[in-house]
Protein backbone atom coordinates (compact mmCIF):
# COMPACT_ATOMS: atom_id res chain seq x y z
CA UNK A 1 0.00 0.00 0.00
CA UNK A 2 1.33 3.57 -0.80
CA UNK A 3 1.19 6.55 1.07
CA UNK A 4 -2.81 7.31 2.47
CA UNK A 5 -3.78 10.98 2.70
CA UNK A 6 -5.91 13.32 1.26
CA UNK A 7 -3.55 13.28 -2.04
CA UNK A 8 -4.23 9.48 -2.46
CA UNK A 9 -5.12 8.89 -6.01
CA UNK A 10 -6.87 6.43 -7.56
CA UNK A 11 -5.68 5.65 -11.31
CA UNK A 12 -7.39 4.20 -13.99
CA UNK A 13 -5.80 2.58 -17.94
CA UNK A 14 -7.13 1.85 -20.97
CA UNK A 15 -9.75 2.79 -23.34
CA UNK A 16 -11.63 6.16 -24.35
CA UNK A 17 -14.11 6.38 -26.77
CA UNK A 18 -16.88 8.30 -28.30
CA UNK A 19 -20.28 6.43 -28.02
CA UNK A 20 -22.76 7.11 -30.16
CA UNK A 21 -26.49 5.69 -29.10
CA UNK A 22 -29.37 4.64 -30.95
CA UNK A 23 -32.66 3.56 -28.90
CA UNK A 24 -35.26 1.48 -30.63
CA UNK A 25 -38.35 -0.57 -29.99
CA UNK A 26 -36.41 -3.87 -30.70
CA UNK A 27 -32.62 -5.25 -32.24
CA UNK A 28 -32.98 -4.82 -36.16
CA UNK A 29 -33.22 -8.50 -38.20
CA UNK A 30 -30.01 -9.08 -40.64
CA UNK A 31 -29.80 -6.29 -43.59
CA UNK A 32 -32.81 -4.40 -41.88
CA UNK A 33 -33.31 -0.82 -42.02
CA UNK A 34 -34.83 0.62 -38.42
CA UNK A 35 -35.86 3.85 -37.43
CA UNK A 36 -34.47 4.68 -33.64
CA UNK A 37 -36.81 6.01 -31.24
CA UNK A 38 -33.95 8.99 -30.42
CA UNK A 39 -29.67 9.03 -30.90
CA UNK A 40 -27.03 10.46 -28.36
CA UNK A 41 -23.37 10.89 -28.16
CA UNK A 42 -21.20 10.49 -25.24
CA UNK A 43 -17.92 10.07 -23.97
CA UNK A 44 -17.57 6.15 -22.88
CA UNK A 45 -15.15 3.11 -23.30
CA UNK A 46 -14.66 0.68 -20.07
CA UNK A 47 -11.69 2.62 -18.91
CA UNK A 48 -13.57 5.88 -19.24
CA UNK A 49 -16.57 4.69 -17.66
CA UNK A 50 -15.04 3.68 -14.80
CA UNK A 51 -12.54 6.78 -14.18
CA UNK A 52 -15.78 8.87 -14.09
CA UNK A 53 -17.78 6.27 -11.70
CA UNK A 54 -14.94 6.75 -9.60
CA UNK A 55 -14.74 10.52 -9.89
CA UNK A 56 -18.36 11.60 -9.43
CA UNK A 57 -17.64 9.56 -5.52
CA UNK A 58 -15.16 11.92 -4.99
CA UNK A 59 -11.94 10.14 -5.92
CA UNK A 60 -9.45 11.86 -6.96
CA UNK A 61 -8.89 9.88 -10.34
CA UNK A 62 -5.71 10.00 -12.90
CA UNK A 63 -6.29 8.57 -16.15
CA UNK A 64 -3.88 6.98 -18.66
CA UNK A 65 -5.03 6.49 -22.24
CA UNK A 66 -4.86 7.69 -25.79
CA UNK A 67 -6.64 9.46 -28.26
CA UNK A 68 -6.25 11.13 -31.87
CA UNK A 69 -6.12 14.94 -32.52
CA UNK A 70 -9.72 15.12 -33.92
CA UNK A 71 -13.12 16.29 -33.53
CA UNK A 72 -13.92 13.68 -31.12
CA UNK A 73 -10.58 13.53 -29.04
CA UNK A 74 -11.58 17.06 -28.58
CA UNK A 75 -14.86 16.75 -27.13
CA UNK A 76 -13.67 14.23 -25.16
CA UNK A 77 -11.04 16.24 -23.88
CA UNK A 78 -13.76 18.47 -22.64
CA UNK A 79 -15.71 16.15 -21.05
CA UNK A 80 -12.78 14.69 -18.61
CA UNK A 81 -12.35 18.30 -17.43
CA UNK A 82 -15.52 18.81 -16.58
CA UNK A 83 -15.59 15.78 -14.30
CA UNK A 84 -12.81 16.43 -12.78
CA UNK A 85 -9.98 13.90 -14.01
CA UNK A 86 -6.52 14.63 -13.72
CA UNK A 87 -5.46 14.56 -18.12
CA UNK A 88 -2.02 14.46 -17.27
CA UNK A 89 -1.67 11.00 -18.36
CA UNK A 90 -3.80 11.48 -21.54
CA UNK A 91 -1.63 10.94 -24.89
CA UNK A 92 -3.20 12.74 -27.82
CA UNK A 93 -1.41 11.22 -31.49
CA UNK A 94 -2.08 13.23 -34.39
CA UNK A 95 -1.93 10.28 -36.93
CA UNK A 96 -4.76 8.68 -35.15
CA UNK A 97 -8.60 8.10 -34.96
CA UNK A 98 -10.18 8.42 -31.15
CA UNK A 99 -12.35 5.00 -30.70
CA UNK A 100 -15.82 5.01 -30.95
CA UNK A 101 -18.46 3.00 -29.99
CA UNK A 102 -21.81 2.06 -31.70
CA UNK A 103 -24.61 1.10 -29.35
CA UNK A 104 -28.52 -0.12 -30.16
CA UNK A 105 -30.28 -0.34 -27.11
CA UNK A 106 -33.87 -1.67 -27.50
CA UNK A 107 -37.01 -1.62 -25.41
CA UNK A 108 -36.13 -3.54 -22.53
CA UNK A 109 -32.68 -1.72 -21.89
CA UNK A 110 -30.78 -4.65 -23.53
CA UNK A 111 -27.89 -3.64 -26.15
CA UNK A 112 -25.36 -4.64 -28.43
CA UNK A 113 -22.67 -2.90 -28.98
CA UNK A 114 -19.84 -2.39 -31.90
CA UNK A 115 -16.53 -1.36 -30.45
CA UNK A 116 -13.53 0.21 -33.07
CA UNK A 117 -10.53 0.75 -30.33
CA UNK A 118 -8.42 2.79 -33.18
CA UNK A 119 -6.06 4.88 -30.98
CA UNK A 120 -6.32 2.99 -28.28
CA UNK A 121 -4.83 -0.45 -30.08
CA UNK A 122 -1.76 2.20 -30.25
CA UNK A 123 -0.43 2.80 -26.58
CA UNK A 124 3.57 1.76 -27.07
CA UNK A 125 6.13 0.66 -24.29
CA UNK A 126 7.64 4.33 -24.49
CA UNK A 127 4.51 6.09 -23.70
CA UNK A 128 3.52 3.68 -20.50
CA UNK A 129 7.00 4.19 -19.54
CA UNK A 130 6.69 8.24 -20.06
CA UNK A 131 3.32 8.40 -17.65
CA UNK A 132 4.19 5.92 -15.09
CA UNK A 133 7.29 7.72 -13.83
CA UNK A 134 5.59 9.25 -10.67
CA UNK A 135 3.00 6.87 -8.84
CA UNK A 136 4.23 8.30 -5.71
CA UNK A 137 0.50 8.62 -4.76
CA UNK A 138 -1.41 6.06 -6.70
CA UNK A 139 -3.44 3.76 -4.10
CA UNK A 140 -5.17 2.26 -6.40
CA UNK A 141 -5.20 1.24 -10.29
CA UNK A 142 -8.28 0.13 -12.38
CA UNK A 143 -7.59 -1.90 -15.56
CA UNK A 144 -9.33 -3.44 -17.73
CA UNK A 145 -8.03 -6.05 -21.23
CA UNK A 146 -9.02 -3.42 -23.99
CA UNK A 147 -5.30 -2.44 -24.47
CA UNK A 148 -2.26 -4.12 -26.47
CA UNK A 149 -0.60 -7.14 -24.63
CA UNK A 150 2.65 -5.80 -24.00
CA UNK A 151 1.01 -2.55 -22.85
CA UNK A 152 -1.06 -4.14 -20.32
CA UNK A 153 1.72 -6.59 -19.04
CA UNK A 154 4.01 -3.61 -18.58
CA UNK A 155 1.17 -1.27 -16.98
CA UNK A 156 0.93 -4.32 -14.38
CA UNK A 157 4.31 -5.02 -13.61
CA UNK A 158 5.06 -1.39 -12.82
CA UNK A 159 2.02 -1.02 -10.59
CA UNK A 160 3.01 -4.42 -8.75
CA UNK A 161 6.79 -3.31 -8.57
CA UNK A 162 5.17 0.19 -7.32
CA UNK A 163 2.90 -1.86 -4.67
CA UNK A 164 -0.16 -0.29 -5.84
CA UNK A 165 -3.47 -2.61 -5.36
CA UNK A 166 -4.50 -3.38 -8.87
CA UNK A 167 -7.71 -4.55 -9.56
CA UNK A 168 -8.56 -5.74 -13.49
CA UNK A 169 -12.05 -6.13 -14.95
CA UNK A 170 -11.28 -9.12 -17.13
CA UNK A 171 -13.33 -7.69 -19.92
CA UNK A 172 -13.13 -9.02 -22.44
CA UNK A 173 -11.99 -12.20 -21.62
CA UNK A 174 -8.24 -12.40 -23.88
CA UNK A 175 -5.16 -14.70 -22.86
CA UNK A 176 -3.09 -13.34 -20.19
CA UNK A 177 0.28 -14.56 -18.65
CA UNK A 178 0.06 -16.33 -15.38
CA UNK A 179 3.04 -14.21 -14.46
CA UNK A 180 0.82 -10.75 -14.83
CA UNK A 181 -2.53 -12.72 -13.04
CA UNK A 182 -0.13 -13.25 -10.36
CA UNK A 183 0.35 -9.42 -9.99
CA UNK A 184 -3.42 -8.50 -9.44
CA UNK A 185 -5.12 -7.97 -6.67
CA UNK A 186 -8.65 -8.23 -7.27
CA UNK A 187 -10.28 -9.82 -10.38
CA UNK A 188 -13.80 -8.72 -10.85
CA UNK A 189 -15.74 -10.58 -13.73
CA UNK A 190 -19.20 -11.04 -14.71
CA UNK A 191 -21.37 -14.19 -15.31
CA UNK A 192 -20.34 -14.68 -18.77
CA UNK A 193 -16.67 -13.91 -18.32
CA UNK A 194 -16.50 -16.24 -15.40
CA UNK A 195 -17.22 -18.92 -17.86
CA UNK A 196 -15.56 -18.12 -20.20
CA UNK A 197 -12.11 -18.63 -17.58
CA UNK A 198 -13.38 -21.37 -16.06
CA UNK A 199 -15.45 -23.55 -19.00
CA UNK A 200 -18.29 -24.03 -16.05
CA UNK A 201 -21.77 -22.73 -16.04
CA UNK A 202 -22.22 -19.63 -14.04
CA UNK A 203 -25.52 -18.19 -15.22
CA UNK A 204 -26.83 -18.20 -11.12
CA UNK A 205 -25.70 -16.68 -7.69
CA UNK A 206 -25.90 -20.49 -7.18
CA UNK A 207 -23.64 -21.42 -9.72
CA UNK A 208 -21.15 -18.72 -9.00
CA UNK A 209 -21.04 -19.35 -5.25
CA UNK A 210 -20.05 -23.26 -6.60
CA UNK A 211 -17.47 -22.39 -8.61
CA UNK A 212 -15.66 -19.63 -7.07
CA UNK A 213 -13.51 -20.76 -4.97
CA UNK A 214 -12.11 -22.45 -8.18
CA UNK A 215 -11.68 -18.99 -10.25
CA UNK A 216 -10.20 -17.65 -6.89
CA UNK A 217 -7.48 -20.92 -6.64
CA UNK A 218 -6.57 -20.22 -10.29
CA UNK A 219 -5.50 -16.47 -9.95
CA UNK A 220 -4.82 -16.19 -6.58
CA UNK A 221 -6.28 -12.94 -5.59
CA UNK A 222 -9.91 -11.94 -4.61
CA UNK A 223 -12.60 -12.38 -6.90
CA UNK A 224 -15.73 -10.73 -7.52
CA UNK A 225 -18.25 -12.18 -9.93
CA UNK A 226 -21.07 -9.55 -10.80
CA UNK A 227 -24.45 -11.01 -11.90
CA UNK A 228 -26.61 -8.06 -12.68
CA UNK A 229 -29.86 -8.02 -11.10
CA UNK A 230 -29.16 -10.61 -8.78
CA UNK A 231 -25.82 -8.68 -7.38
CA UNK A 232 -22.59 -10.53 -7.03
CA UNK A 233 -20.68 -12.89 -5.28
CA UNK A 234 -16.80 -12.05 -3.89
CA UNK A 235 -14.55 -14.59 -2.56
CA UNK A 236 -11.71 -12.36 -0.27
CA UNK A 237 -9.52 -15.00 1.52
CA UNK A 238 -11.81 -18.15 2.61
CA UNK A 239 -15.13 -16.16 2.64
CA UNK A 240 -17.43 -16.13 0.23
CA UNK A 241 -20.47 -13.91 0.32
CA UNK A 242 -23.66 -13.01 -2.04
CA UNK A 243 -24.65 -9.58 -2.12
CA UNK A 244 -28.24 -9.12 -3.35
CA UNK A 245 -29.12 -6.23 -5.68
CA UNK A 246 -31.97 -3.83 -5.03
CA UNK A 247 -35.01 -3.75 -7.11
CA UNK A 248 -35.49 -1.06 -9.85
CA UNK A 249 -36.94 -0.51 -12.72
CA UNK A 250 -34.49 -1.09 -15.82
CA UNK A 251 -34.15 1.58 -18.47
CA UNK A 252 -30.69 0.88 -19.97
CA UNK A 253 -27.83 -1.45 -18.30
CA UNK A 254 -25.21 -0.12 -20.97
CA UNK A 255 -22.17 0.66 -18.41
CA UNK A 256 -23.53 -1.03 -15.64
CA UNK A 257 -20.47 -3.31 -14.83
CA UNK A 258 -18.40 -0.18 -15.64
CA UNK A 259 -20.08 1.84 -12.88
CA UNK A 260 -20.04 -1.29 -10.68
CA UNK A 261 -15.74 -1.20 -11.12
CA UNK A 262 -15.68 2.37 -10.81
CA UNK A 263 -17.64 2.58 -7.69
CA UNK A 264 -15.98 0.11 -6.14
CA UNK A 265 -12.15 1.21 -6.50
CA UNK A 266 -13.12 4.45 -5.31
CA UNK A 267 -14.63 2.91 -2.18
CA UNK A 268 -11.76 0.76 -1.67
CA UNK A 269 -9.31 3.73 -1.13
CA UNK A 270 -11.22 4.25 2.30
CA UNK A 271 -13.27 1.35 3.46
CA UNK A 272 -13.09 -2.55 3.48
CA UNK A 273 -13.23 -4.90 0.89
CA UNK A 274 -16.81 -6.03 1.54
CA UNK A 275 -17.74 -2.51 2.50
CA UNK A 276 -16.98 -1.50 -1.34
CA UNK A 277 -18.45 -4.51 -2.97
CA UNK A 278 -22.13 -3.60 -1.54
CA UNK A 279 -21.76 0.02 -2.14
CA UNK A 280 -20.77 -0.57 -5.96
CA UNK A 281 -23.60 -3.06 -5.96
CA UNK A 282 -26.09 0.04 -5.28
CA UNK A 283 -24.18 2.20 -7.51
CA UNK A 284 -24.73 -0.15 -10.61
CA UNK A 285 -27.72 -0.64 -9.49
CA UNK A 286 -28.54 3.03 -9.22
CA UNK A 287 -26.88 3.43 -12.62
CA UNK A 288 -29.32 1.42 -15.08
CA UNK A 289 -32.43 3.82 -13.86
CA UNK A 290 -31.00 6.39 -16.38
CA UNK A 291 -30.33 6.56 -20.47
CA UNK A 292 -26.63 6.48 -21.31
CA UNK A 293 -23.24 4.70 -19.91
CA UNK A 294 -21.35 8.11 -19.07
CA UNK A 295 -24.67 9.88 -17.84
CA UNK A 296 -25.85 7.04 -15.91
CA UNK A 297 -22.86 7.47 -13.35
CA UNK A 298 -24.58 8.31 -10.43
CA UNK A 299 -23.00 11.09 -7.77
CA UNK A 300 -21.86 10.55 -4.05
CA UNK A 301 -25.09 12.40 -2.72
CA UNK A 302 -27.11 10.12 -4.94
CA UNK A 303 -25.78 6.52 -3.91
CA UNK A 304 -25.26 8.01 -0.51
CA UNK A 305 -29.31 8.57 -0.71
CA UNK A 306 -29.95 5.41 -2.86
CA UNK A 307 -28.30 3.13 -0.59
CA UNK A 308 -29.71 4.40 2.64
CA UNK A 309 -33.24 3.90 1.40
CA UNK A 310 -33.12 1.17 -0.10
CA UNK A 311 -31.42 -0.12 3.46
CA UNK A 312 -34.20 0.87 5.36
CA UNK A 313 -36.92 -0.69 2.47
CA UNK A 314 -35.20 -3.99 3.09
CA UNK A 315 -35.64 -3.50 7.23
Amino acid sequence: MNISSANQELLVCGTINMDLFAYVDRMPSIGETLASRFTMSTAGGKALNQAIAASRLNANTRFIGKIGEDFFGTNLKEILMKENINLCDLIEDSRLETGTSFIIVNGSGDNTIITNLNANQSLSMDEIESVLTDLKYVEIASLQLEMPVKAREEIIKKLYDARVRTILNAAPVVEMSNQSLSMIDVLIVNEVEARQMLGKNMKTKEDVTKHIKALKRRYDQKVIVTLGSQGCVFADGEQIEHISAPRVEVINTTGAGDCFCGSFAARWLNHSFSEAVEYAVYASALSVTKHGAVESMPYLEEVNTFFTNKKAEEG
